[in-house]
């Protein structure tokens, strides 16, 4: 008898323990949104973590002011995920981050550029206290014109959303 009850319990505890747990419900949560409007439409599309992991992900290995020294950064790319707005028109799109930091960006970088939608430093899943879940990052070791003081301010990180501007 008493071992059908430690076997009662052991399932009771780990059934406990898997519902206060992180699960896969929660990893599906969106965690970075595109809007892109129009006169005539509207689209919003949200990502959850491994919506973004589904694309296909590039790494870039670059060093910028906010980290020491080469990083390997990986994550989808900035126009392959704004792409699915079917806005291939856009100019500008504003990037927010989860404290309402905002910048402004031209899209022709996204063009220009293999920028990404890190969602890895070094092979490590960003988390929200380590600017995660979404870090916008430049080749900036590739390209010395990144190398600036602008494309600094627009390493963007804990990048929840991002809105397609109108022209």
């Amino acid at each position: 008898m008493r071992t059908q009850v430690s076997h009662v319990l052991m399932i009771a505890v780990a059934t406990l323990l898997t519902a206060v747990s992180p699960s896969n419900a929660q990893s599906e949560d969106p965690v970075f949104t595109v809007l892109s409007q129009s006169d005539s439409a509207t689209a919003e599309i949200s990502f959850s973590l491994s919506e973004l992991e589904a694309f296909p992900q590039v790494t870039v290995l670059t060093e910028n002011e906010f980290v020491d020294g080469m990083t390997a950064f990986s994550g989808p790319l900035a126009r392959v995920v704004l792409k699915q707005t079917n806005d291939i028109s856009a100019q500008e799109v504003k990037l927010i981050a989860a404290n309402d930091y905002h910048i402004v960006v031209p899209v022709d970088d996204f063009r220009k550029y293999d920028v990404i939608l890190a969602t890895r430093q070094d092979g490590n899943l960003f988390s929200r206290r380590d600017k995660g879940p979404v870090w916008l990052i430049y080749p900036m070791s590739e390209h010395r014109e990144l190398r600036d003081s602008t494309y600094n301010a627009r390493l963007i990180w804990q990048l929840v959303r991002m809105e397609v501007l109108e022209n």
